[in-house]
């Protein structure tokens, strides 16, 4: 190799950057990257469970059913999707559904005697929400106590 394609390969934009500066340039945009990027997972996460609540409350709805839990399991559904689907309300929706699915899951294994695995699932995935909006659910804890 002869040294101008060495002076070239240092010169290239994905090498290493010469002043301080330039890598906090690269590193605030590889953070605007990620953090855009991860706002759009959790919302596509959102989106789907939302969208799997929503239907399911719905089903419950129009089963035509006489067990009275029925209903108000599907308003319970439908509201935390409704709130799942407004970025504002989201962590309330995630922990209103995730505290459902924990009660679900309990019913399940005490009471019907089937699998929880259903709800464990669908906790899960609330539970991810909850996590990725901890910062809103402390900042509305710290509201509540004043």
């Amino acid at each position: 190799m002869s040294g101008t394609s060495l002076e070239h390969r240092k010169s290239l934009p994905f090498g290493r950057p010469k002043s301080r500066g330039g890598s906090r340039r690269i590193n605030d945009t590889q953070t605007e990257i990620g953090n855009a990027c991860r706002r759009l997972e959790l919302l596509a996460l959102q989106g789907a469970v939302a969208a799997i609540f929503f239907i399911s409350g719905v089903a419950k709805l129009t089963d035509g059913s006489t067990q009275w839990f029925r209903p108000v399991t599907a308003v319970i559904e439908i509201v935390g999707a409704i709130a799942l689907a407004f970025p504002g309300l989201a962590a309330l929706g995630a922990l209103w559904l995730g505290f459902a699915m924990l009660c679900a899951a309990a019913m399940n294994l005490f009471v019907l005697h089937s699998s929880p695995m259903p709800a464990f699932s669908l906790g899960f995935l609330n539970a991810l929400i909850i996590y990725a909006r901890r910062d809103e659910i402390r900042a509305l804890a710290s509201r509540i106590r004043g």
